[in-house]
């Protein structure tokens, strides 16, 4: 029986092993939390100036835009061909 109890770990080893594991998820999760933010924050911004820049080649390759609406359509750039469905 106690060849049986010597080969295995102590309640108190494994709660310790538990516990580290516990602080280090604690110490990286806002890291991770962070860097994931960061880059949803950058493509966002990405895309935003991709939007932007196709706008301004319409509207200089097209003339100035009808006087009469004040907004470009998403529709308008894809079917020129300045932006592709789902982008």
């Amino acid at each position: 029986m106690n060849k049986i109890l010597k080969n295995g770990f102590t309640l108190i080893e494994l709660l310790g092993v538990l516990i580290l594991l516990a602080v280090i998820a604690l110490i990286t999760f806002p890291i991770i939390d962070k860097v994931l933010s960061n880059a949803k924050n950058e493509a966002y911004e990405r895309q935003k100036d991709s939007i932007v820049e196709a706008a301004r080649i319409y509207v200089t390759t097209n003339g100035n835009y009808n006087t009469n609406k004040t907004q470009l359509s998403f529709q308008t750039l894809i079917n020129a061909g300045y932006l592709k469905e789902g982008d």
